[in-house]
């Protein structure tokens, strides 16, 4: 079986150093316009799709990563996040993601996000995630979800479940979810 890139095609980046080299302070802009990303089932942008990476972070002791912003945007689609990461270490240390308030009808032709089983709602979601192993579901994660008049196209059905209002929340390794309207 072939390996699906994440990514193809060409970035541009502009980056601006400064601190000292035992700590450096570094901001990039990257122009993802004609760049594909795809992350199966998750988010997919063709070549074209406008699209900017913003990244602030400092390095410092033992070359541990500190994102003070990390800001991807895809018009109307906007991702931020901030957080620390020790790559030589024991990984990730604390890591916060936030989806801004998105309609899933507004995304452009050749962006799409939750594959095809969400095709229609308001959508956003807050996530904060803290571990020092290198297995991830050992991690403490608390966020939620919220979708709003939401359509699910379900396997096995010939037609969509719609109008669904719903919360998730996520608390350590449990989730609870709330039907706030079917």
């Amino acid at each position: 079986t072939s390996r699906e890139k994440l990514v193809d095609g060409t970035a541009i980046a502009v980056a601006t150093l400064s601190g000292s080299l035992a700590a450096p302070h570094i901001k990039t802009l990257w122009n993802l316009d004609d760049l594909e990303m795809n992350f199966k089932d998750i988010l997919h942008k063709k070549k074209g799709i406008k699209g900017v990476l913003e990244a602030d972070l400092n390095i410092k002791e033992g070359q541990r990563l500190f994102f003070n912003q990390l800001k991807l945007t895809l018009p109307p689609l906007v991702l931020s996040g901030k957080g620390s990461l020790d790559p030589q270490g024991n990984g990730l240390r604390k890591l916060s993601i936030k989806l801004y308030p998105l309609t899933l009808s507004s995304l452009p032709k050749g962006l799409t996000l939750l594959g095809s089983t969400l095709t229609r709602g308001s959508i956003k979601f807050s996530l904060n995630v803290q571990g020092k192993s290198k297995d991830w579901r050992q991690w403490n994660k608390k966020g939620w979800i919220a979708l709003t008049k939401g359509e699910f196209g379900v396997e096995g059905l010939s037609n969509p479940l719609s109008n669904i209002s719903l919360l998730l929340n996520l608390e350590r390794h449990a989730v609870e979810l709330s039907l706030i309207h079917i």
